[in-house]
């Protein structure tokens, strides 16, 4: 922790929970109904919600802590020396994952059944096929920007500092590592999730900008998105 960050209070975190998950049901629910009867096709109309919905969500967690380029957010660049930096512990990360999914193979099976699942569940590569070009793009949008985005301010920010005014450290980061592969729902993408979680959080520990950790989470959203397509097509 650095000599200017303050790990953030209970009640701050609690109060930035609930001012975006008010946003997102008021945004949400205003954006069915003005787009409900327009001429877009549901599944467009589909995606422009869960946009809006992210959108809120991160909105409604950067207010209480605005600015957000500040701590405990730090959503700043930090150096093209650190962007290097986190996108090196990303492919390192990776090899870490592809490891770990090969000793675990007993119980995920060959490398191709792997990438099949986790860019089913990951991505919108399987959802999407056959979808207008106008869906693709929004949920390229939110995958790759807004939903890290998003994740990347609650777990690497603001739930890992406010993790730290209770633990260790080392400790701190375990849980909120645990609790990003909870969040994402699948024992199958689990040690990719957990991974990941671990090696982000270093690297917002290691930089203290969020910025580096957003990067990471966008790169890898994208091979993932591209591996998918490889696999069902467009």
């Amino acid at each position: 922790m650095t000599a200017t960050e303050t790990p953030i209070t209970g009640r701050s975190f609690a109060r930035a929970i609930l001012l975006s998950l008010a946003a997102a049901i008021v945004v949400g629910t205003i954006a069915y109904f003005v787009l409900r009867p327009t001429a877009l096709s549901p599944i467009t109309s589909l995606q422009l919600v869960v946009l809006f919905v992210y959108a809120a969500l991160l909105t409604g967690l950067c207010i209480p802590f605005r600015p957000p380029a500040r701590q405990p957010i730090a959503l700043r660049p930090s150096g093209i020396r650190n962007a290097l930096f986190a996108t090196g512990v990303w492919i390192a990360t990776l090899g870490a994952i592809v490891l770990a999914y090969f000793c675990l193979g007993f119980a995920f099976g060959n490398p191709h059944s792997v990438a099949e699942q986790i860019t089913a569940r990951a991505t919108d590569a399987q959802r999407l096929q056959g979808a207008p070009t106008a869906a693709w793009a929004i949920a390229i949008v939110r995958g790759c920007l807004v939903v890290p985005l998003f994740e990347e301010t609650f777990f690497r920010s603001l739930l890992l500092s406010w993790l730290k005014r209770h633990l260790r450290l080392e400790l701190a980061i375990f849980v909120m590592a645990m609790l990003f592969t909870l969040e994402h729902g699948s024992l199958f993408v689990a040690p990719y999730t957990f991974l990941f979680a671990i090696a982000a959080a270093w690297v917002r520990e290691r930089t203290g900008s969020l910025f580096n950790c957003v990067l990471m989470h966008s790169l890898n959203n994208i091979l993932l998105l591209l591996v998918g397509l490889s696999i069902y097509g467009r």
